[in-house]
């Protein structure tokens, strides 16, 4: 899967033990992500992004992103 030149801002993942406030990469292929930004994403863990399997990010402008827990 591929991104390109997106805006993720504002998202959020509430449930305890949520990954990822924006995009969550489950470990099912290749994600790229080009060009874009992630503003003020919130999660348990991974306040924009939870890559849990091969991924490329590249351009990407992340800003006032919150992971709940370490």
């Amino acid at each position: 899967t591929t991104l390109v030149d997106c805006t993720f801002s504002g998202n959020s993942v509430s449930d305890n033990g949520r990954l990822g406030g924006a995009v969550y990469q489950g470990g099912g292929g290749q994600l790229t992500i080009d060009g874009g930004s992630f503003l003020a994403n919130t999660a348990d863990r991974g306040g924009a992004l939870a890559l849990l399997g091969p991924a490329t990010v590249r351009n990407v402008e992340f800003h006032a992103n919150l992971a709940q827990r370490d």
